[in-house]
């Protein structure tokens, strides 16, 4: 079992919750870490920051394998890391990443694919491995401030910004084609272990759990 805690300030520590001992010691972000995940198998962590980046880390060192950078509105830009560092696109990269904060991750049950929520802009869905954005058609209102898959991996929920015209999108992963939508703006959400069951948590403090 590992704990991965992120600070404001922009490092990441991965514990031993029986020991409190140190797997990954305050490895260095650059910005505040505002959400992590770790992938089922647990050999991967997420990690969405106060940039409008995200990334894919190795859960037992540490070591970013994947950035996906965000955006002003002017350019638009992913790069990889090897072992001599980062990988810069070229000009002509089409890769679109968050124009605000990442505030919410998680990977498929699988871990082949990774969900983001921006503290001002919609849900959006990426190859954990290449970073690039998959397709799906469901239409966001707001903000993607939380996003949760079911445990067998087939259903993907996204909670728009909390408000009282919020929605609660509940999705196909492998298409994009929505399900069903329920109402109400939430800022956190999780699938029951049986994948039946969906809790939800809204900015007036209360708690919903429905089927």
């Amino acid at each position: 079992a590992m704990l991965a805690v992120g600070t404001k300030d922009g490092r990441l520590r991965v514990l031993d919750p029986d020991s409190g001992a140190a797997l990954v010691d305050d490895a260095i972000l650059g910005a505040e870490v505002l959400s992590v995940a770790f992938s089922l198998s647990g050999d991967l962590l997420a990690t969405g920051l106060s940039d409008r980046s995200w990334a894919v880390r190795d859960a037992s060192s540490g070591a970013e394998l994947l950035r996906v950078q965000g955006h002003d509105g002017k350019c638009n830009c992913s790069c990889t890391f090897d072992e001599d560092g980062c990988m810069d696109p070229d000009d002509g990269c089409t890769v679109v990443g968050h124009d605000t904060p990442v505030i919410a991750v998680c990977f498929s049950p699988c871990g082949k694919s990774v969900a983001t929520g921006g503290e001002d802009d919609p849900a959006q869905v990426w190859d954990a491995r290449s970073g690039e954005l998959l397709p799906m058609e469901v239409q966001h209102q707001d903000a993607g401030r939380s996003v949760s898959y079911s445990p067998c991996g087939r259903w993907m929920a996204s909670g728009e910004k909390s408000s009282n015209d919020g929605r609660v999108l509940i999705w196909d992963s492998s298409s994009g084609t929505p399900h069903r939508t329920l109402t109400g703006g939430v800022n956190a959400l999780s699938f029951s272990p049986d994948g039946h069951s969906l809790a939800t948590g809204g900015g007036g403090g209360g708690v919903r759990v429905g089927d």
